[in-house]
């Protein structure tokens, strides 16, 4: 399996940074957001407490990611009551450098870097759906003197937005290698082997002929068990998955080469351009040359700052 072919379209988008400094007794409490949560512990022992009770460390050196950003909190002792925040705004946003949110009583016990971030998703790509509620693990990149010192400098947003990347395809890998749950570190994910090399496969073959008794057969599993294993996994067929990742390799294609219409179809599994045509038509709504000349790179308007959420679209 080529993991980086799977993983090289998955990335956060920019996000909205704090410096989130807490004096004893104090903490914060989140909402439950349409978005990534991710805190970095700079100084101090921190406790993550999930909605259902459950409490995990978070010692400096180490990190914090909520793929679907579940409710929770983070204290600086057990018995500490939290704040609830709500930072995540387009002013913090346009800012160079993370806002200081200051909460709890004298003094600082606790540091974090704290932010929030959508994850740009590859249409029939499964691997946030693998993804555990939250996971905590260490990252040496953010060991390393004069780490805290970069988030104050000019630029430090920027700087940040590539760290979450950084971290972010660290938890991945080891969720889609099939790590062993690693309750030290606190790091627990998916044990979904079998369907990740069948993943593999359709992402880095999208142009043979599947069947999903030939997948069954490469993972060595039977027709019924893998098809039932894999919509349990995966959240869909494995025909519908392998038809959704054609075209959205279809779909990068045009925007992203100059490849023609054939080889486009040929690339993705279709032998006839005609067929590939209509099926590109009901999957994305416009014929393949008409996607191409509205979405092709560099034809696109910049975004406009209103079509940012400022909260992330709370619920």
């Amino acid at each position: 399996m080529n993991l980086s072919l799977l993983l090289q379209d998955i990335h956060p988008n920019p996000g909205y940074w704090a410096m989130i400094e807490i004096g004893a007794p104090g903490g914060v409490q989140l909402s439950h957001i349409r978005a990534s949560y991710l805190h970095v512990a700079l100084a101090g022992t921190l406790l993550i407490r999930i909605v259902d009770g459950e409490t995990r460390t978070l010692q400096p050196g180490q990190f914090a990611w909520f793929p679907e950003g579940l409710a929770h909190s983070v204290v600086d002792a057990e018995q500490s009551q939290p704040t609830p925040i709500a930072y995540f705004s387009r002013a913090h946003k346009r800012r160079d450098v993370p806002a200081v949110v200051r909460v709890g009583g004298q003094g600082v016990a606790a540091r974090m870097l704290t932010g929030a971030f959508r994850v740009n998703v590859p249409p029939g790509n499964p691997f946030m759906k693998l993804a555990a509620p939250y996971h905590v693990d260490a990252a040496p990149m953010i060991q390393y003197p004069g780490f805290e010192q970069e988030l104050s400098r000019a630029g430090a947003n920027a700087f940040i937005d590539r760290l979450a990347d950084t971290l972010l395809l660290s938890s991945l890998r080891k969720l889609i290698v099939g790590a062993k749950p690693d309750r030290d570190a606190g790091l627990f994910t998916a044990r979904v082997s079998q369907m990740q090399v069948a993943l593999g496969l359709m992402q880095a073959r999208l142009d043979e002929r599947w069947t999903v008794a030939r997948l069954g057969q490469e993972v060595g599993m039977s027709r019924t068990i893998f098809a039932t294993e894999f919509v349990k996994s995966i959240g869909q067929s494995p025909m519908r998955y392998l038809a959704n990742a054609r075209m959205a390799k279809a779909a990068q294609l045009l925007t992203c080469s100059d490849a023609r219409l054939i080889e486009v179809a040929a690339s993705v599994g279709y032998e006839s351009e005609t067929t590939f045509s209509r099926v590109f038509r009901s999957h994305h709504g416009v014929p393949p040359a008409a996607y191409r000349r509205k979405h092709r790179i560099g034809n696109q308007p910049p975004r406009r700052d209103a079509e940012w959420s400022p909260y992330f679209n709370a619920v």
